[in-house]
């Protein structure tokens, strides 16, 4: 289970919905409802849930095979790497946590499920649908459902014969006993491994709690992007300035002071932007002072605010939930040139109460020479 946390962890931090979505059935310890309610997840099912859900997950995950094959066959393509060159659609990954348990729920209808499952797991793969799954034992699987998986993780097993069952190779060696040690195939060698834990945590709670914690924070960080950019996540191949180093030292200055925001004031392509740019990059470099490491510069986008807003009071909605944000993590927002929009009440409104001492934010305004000015 926490091999499949740390699993699920990495996925959901290096895709988007868009191209990864999964079904998660947790027969274990629960272990995976943490990600239960993310944009990711089609579906989450416990072995406390009627089974008749479970069955009506394969009938869906047996019609998107039917779905994909027909849109395969609409593009001239044999399967869904071939597809994905042209054209956008998501990995659907189907995890199940405890295969033996899972079974074990239909136990009158054991093998009209063990030949459905078969069945969607052979076909599912040149369609973009794979299925992960773990067990106890070797034993848990027949061996005719268990030669559909092509890729085998075994973590500490009692008998080095065990190895080779699983892996088709013998096993010159028997990892150490150690929790989440394991053995892994690549190409024809069998390698180790030891299982990654997705947060720190002394124990299985306090990891629970900091994974839910980080997730919440990923996820919050996501909504920020709908609206804007976070500069120092951005990939710079030069240095953005060059000459600038009494502006970007004037920066520093002001922010070091408390409820200091400072105005980048200039004349239209001085670099304003660019002396931002150019903080972003000291940052992510670890070239700053102690109190700016590690901050996070987040850019606001004004048209993709105010293109999502439809009705009265929707722009202050979406302004405080950003706001909120910014201060909860203590970002510095980047107002950029553009934002003759935000000049309303309720924005300045947090300027006005000083709630943005360590949360500066930046102007940029065509006005004079580049410079830097303190508010």
């Amino acid at each position: 289970s926490t091999l499949l946390q740390t699993m699920l962890h990495s996925m959901v931090l290096n895709y988007t919905p868009e191209e990864l979505n999964f079904y998660l059935l947790d027969f274990s310890s629960n272990a995976l409802r943490i990600f239960s309610k993310m944009r990711f997840c089609g579906g989450y099912i416990t072995s406390d849930e009627d089974p008749e859900k479970v069955q009506r997950l394969m009938q869906l995950i047996s019609k998107k095979i039917a779905e994909r094959k027909e849109l395969f066959i609409e593009s001239n393509v044999g399967n869904f790497v071939e597809y994905r060159r042209k054209h956008k659609l998501p990995l659907i990954l189907v995890v199940i946590d405890n295969y033996v348990s899972f079974m074990e729920t239909f136990n009158d209808r054991n093998d009209e499920l063990l030949n459905t499952f078969t069945l969607l797991v052979r076909e599912g793969v040149k369609c973009g649908i794979q299925f992960v799954v773990t067990m106890s034992k070797i034993n848990d699987m027949r061996p005719k459902q268990r030669s559909n998986f092509l890729s085998n993780v075994t973590l500490v097993l009692p008998e080095k014969s065990n190895y080779r069952e699983m892996h088709n190779v013998a096993a010159t060696f028997m990892p150490p006993n150690y929790r989440g040690r394991g053995l892994f195939l690549v190409g024809k060698k069998l390698l180790e491994f030891h299982t990654a834990l997705p947060v720190y945590g002394v124990s299985e709670a306090e990891r629970n709690d900091n994974l839910i914690n980080a997730i919440s924070k990923f996820l919050e960080r996501k909504e920020l992007e709908k609206y804007g950019k976070i500069l120092t996540n951005k990939e710079y191949k030069t240095k953005p300035t060059i000459g600038r180093e009494n502006e970007l030292k004037n920066l520093l200055v002001t922010l070091a002071q408390e409820k200091k925001n400072p105005i980048l004031v200039g004349k239209s392509g001085v670099g304003k932007t660019s002396i931002i740019e150019e903080l972003s990059y000291q940052i992510k470099n670890n070239n700053v002072p102690k109190f700016l490491k590690d901050t996070i510069i987040y850019e606001v986008n004004p048209s993709q605010v105010v293109s999502g807003c439809k009705y009265v009071g929707d722009f202050e909605e979406v302004m405080t939930k950003i706001m909120d944000l910014v201060i909860k993590y203590e970002l510095i927002l980047f107002e950029p040139e553009n934002a003759n929009q935000f000049e309303t009440d309720h924005f300045s409104s947090y300027f006005s109460y000083g709630v943005l001492w360590l949360h500066q934010v930046f102007w940029c305004q065509s006005f004079a020479p580049a410079g830097v000015l303190p508010v």
